[in-house]
């Protein structure tokens, strides 16, 4: 240093120090002709602008004595610098970058955060919201798993209208709960990423889970009610569904959730499921009886009673002992069918039918025999008194697919029921079971008509 340069930089210390900050600073502004950029030099100006409230010159000759020290290779002077300015000013948006981006440099990125999430407060407050979200998006940059770097960011998207933004950044917020443990949390903000139209199967799982954990069935019901919407086949829902309704002591509901869950996993596979599910049904359902979900039970009808054996063969019959061949022991009524009468061009197209239709033996003791069953199982299958229609068979399949379309009912799923339903109307036209059920769908949508049975 020259001599005369020493002199200028001792007068300016002297002017400094008597609080004459315009002869100080004229003196340091000389120093500074002579040597452009010294960051010390920089550095007392701005501390010397910053006392006569000259913030805006004190701020950008402090950033520039900060950029002078990093240069140099003082990176803890040109942090102190920029601390230095922002006390003048926190809602300088590049002094708080620069920050930052000082920190990372060093590595420490939670001191680079903790000063961003500081700056975007400041932004919040004073409604600049351009510079907090360009501040927040920088801290979600530098710790991906920063909860309340997430948390804020999501905040900002849901008041400015960016929903779909929102809801990203509540996941990541909920992903990282879940990893800290911190499960009340998790649930809070997983509310929130499902109310914004998160559909993530996961996260509904994870949330109902939670839920249940807490004994909370009916708000896990909900939850998973949401789910069901999207993929009604969903097996992780319901296993959890049947957890629930267990949980609240519903276990007709289960049962019929359960049936469902086992033909479905069975179909996908997943037979470890299907078994894990049929042990669930034969402990809270022993027997497993089918139940309406609308309340009506519908026990399985149980298998018709064996054929009785047949008597051995007479081997002779006095037939003589009878005056009327019909009223011999052991005789079938012949019930006849006579044809109408017809009229001449009828008759042309009827033909020559005039040897009466007799009805055999064995059509007519079939008969009998299916009468006779239907009658012994059918006050335990409708007890509300309805019957099957023509030809119908109450098997174990038809009942299941009842049960199902029901499943689909509950969940307010008609367009799947009403599927279920037609394939079984193709197959049993008329049965009553089916059209009540495509009646109460019609209802549901508005439809009424007087008398619905003619439509099915």
């Amino acid at each position: 240093m020259g001599e005369k340069t020493q002199v200028i930089k001792d007068k300016a210390v002297k002017f400094a120090k008597k609080g004459q900050n315009k002869k100080a600073i004229r003196e340091y502004e000389k120093l500074l002709e002579r040597k452009p950029g010294e960051p010390r030099t920089l550095h007392r100006l701005a501390e010397l602008w910053a006392r006569e409230n000259a913030k805006t010159k004190a701020i950008d000759l402090f950033l520039q004595a900060a950029e002078g020290y990093s240069s140099a290779g003082f990176s803890d002077r040109s942090v102190a610098v920029l601390k230095q300015a922002l006390s003048l000013d926190s809602a300088r948006l590049d002094v708080t970058l620069r920050l930052a981006d000082h920190f990372v440099n060093k590595g420490f990125d939670r001191d680079a955060v903790y000063h961003l999430l500081k700056a975007s407060s400041v932004f919040e407050k004073s409604g600049k919201e351009k510079k907090q979200l360009q501040v927040l998006q920088k801290a979600v940059e530098l710790a991906p798993g920063d909860i309340d770097a997430h948390m804020q960011l999501a905040r900002l998207h849901v008041k400015a209208g960016r929903q779909n933004d929102a809801r990203g950044e509540f996941v990541h917020a909920a992903d990282e709960l879940k990893k800290a443990g911190r499960m009340d949390e998790f649930a809070t903000i997983a509310e929130k990423a499902i109310e914004l139209g998160e559909s993530d199967p996961a996260l509904h799982h994870t949330l109902a889970e939670c839920y249940l954990s807490r004994k909370e069935c009916e708000k896990a019901l909900l939850i998973l009610d949401r789910q069901m919407q999207v993929r009604s086949d969903d097996l992780r829902s319901l296993e959890l569904t049947a957890e629930a309704h267990i949980g609240m002591e519903r276990s007709h509901r289960a049962v019929g959730v359960l049936k469902r869950l086992v033909r479905l996993a069975r179909r996908k596979g997943e037979n470890q499921r299907a078994e894990a599910a049929m042990d669930t049904l034969a402990d809270i359902a022993p027997g497993s009886s089918v139940t309406d979900p609308r309340g009506a039970s519908m026990p399985v009808p149980p298998p018709p009673p064996p054929v009785a054996a047949q008597p051995p063969p007479v081997e002779s019959l006095d037939e003589s002992a009878f005056d009327d061949e019909d009223t011999a022991p052991g005789a079938i009524s012949q019930p006849t069918f006579e044809p109408p009468d017809l009229t001449e061009e009828e008759g042309e197209i009827w033909g020559d039918q005039t040897t009466p239709y007799t009805i055999q033996p064995d059509e007519k003791t079939m008969t009998m025999a299916i009468d006779d069953v239907l009658s012994q199982v059918g006050d335990e299958i409708y007890p509300d008194g309805r019957r099957p229609g023509a030809g119908a068979e109450m098997d174990e399949n038809f009942l299941e697919s009842i049960k199902e379309a029901d499943f689909y009912l509950g969940q307010g799923l008609l367009d799947e029921a009403e599927e279920v339903l037609q394939d079984l109307a193709d197959e049993h036209p008329g049965h009553r079971e089916i059209t009540d059920r495509l009646s109460e769908i019609m209802r549901l949508r508005g439809i009424e008509f007087e008398d619905t049975e003619s439509l099915f």
